[in-house]
């Protein structure tokens, strides 16, 4: 549990009041949320103030926890509304190899997806969760590969721009010390399926990062199309709320609604390094 401390104890001191009422069972992942204002500034916490977070709830989802990650599962697409988890520095250097056993999720028995589904679809079982940021134990790894982690990604969205915004996020996992990330598809009526077990096929993904900027917190969120992308990952950068009116989710329920509304609708480039390099602001760069 003490992985979750530093960024966690930010987040919980935006809304303790909300959040007193309960202290969660230690060997349970930490639920999404927090803030990405850059001038929040947070009091010290301790071990003892340790809460869990999550967004507001879905109708009718089922909640997963695992090892290193939580899900909320949707039965009527047979895919998760979203995956959380917090990746440590530490974690990015673990060296359990990765095997590719993908399984069937147990936990969801009255919507069980298994591997053959998505035979000679045309579609990888793409992580959403990925099987890189689950290698610091053997357990976390063998459930990164479990259906309900799974969504179905064209081939080369896969192994393209979304690989480089994942080895993205574990580069700001390092520069951060921690990071906390909600992803998934975006979901809606309507969507085309897999030709086996009703699967939907998103039309587009979102990734929502909160990391911790001196004493206070940042948020960076993405929404990318399934499709071959090209160009930078800067160009994919959305708010928090554009991500919430795409899924219908409110990822940051327990925070105070003030300061939720202030940094969900902005998008802030700076204060992140990509690829090792910070970006400044456009205007930062003109020249008189």
């Amino acid at each position: 549990m003490l992985r979750f401390l530093n960024l966690i104890c930010l987040l919980l001191l935006l809304n303790a009041e909300a959040l007193f009422s309960q202290t969660p069972d230690p060997q349970k992942p930490v639920e999404p949320g927090g803030v990405g204002a850059d001038s929040a500034m947070m009091p010290e916490c301790s071990v003892n103030e340790v809460y869990t977070l999550m967004p507001a709830p879905v109708e009718g989802e089922l909640i997963l926890r695992r090892t290193g990650y939580s899900v909320s599962f949707n039965c009527t697409h047979k895919l998760a509304n979203w995956v959380s988890y917090v990746m440590t520095a530490e974690e990015t250097n673990s060296k359990v190899k990765r095997k590719n056993l993908f399984a069937a999720d147990t936990m969801a028995p009255s919507c069980l997806v298994v591997p053959d589904d998505y035979k000679r679809s045309g579609y990888d079982k793409g992580h959403l969760a990925p099987s890189a940021d689950m290698c610091w134990s053997l357990l976390s790894m063998k459930e990164s590969f479990y259906m309900t982690n799974m969504a179905p990604q064209k081939p080369r969205f896969n192994r393209g721009m979304w690989k480089r915004l994942e080895d993205q996020v574990r580069d700001w996992a390092v520069e951060n010390d921690s990071v906390l990330v909600v992803t998934g598809p975006v979901l809606k009526a309507g969507l085309p399926q897999l030709d086996r077990n009703s699967i939907s096929i998103p039309e587009a993904f979102y990734k929502v990062i909160l990391g911790q900027n001196g004493p206070g917190l940042k948020v960076m969120a993405f929404v990318m199309d399934n499709k071959r992308l090209t160009g930078e990952l800067s160009e994919y950068a959305v708010s928090v709320d554009s991500v919430e009116n795409l899924t219908g989710l409110d990822l940051f329920s327990d925070m105070p609604d003030d300061t939720e509304s202030l940094i969900e609708s902005t998008v802030n480039l700076q204060g992140w390094l990509w690829n090792g390099k910070a970006i400044r602001m456009e205007e930062d760069d003109d020249e008189e």
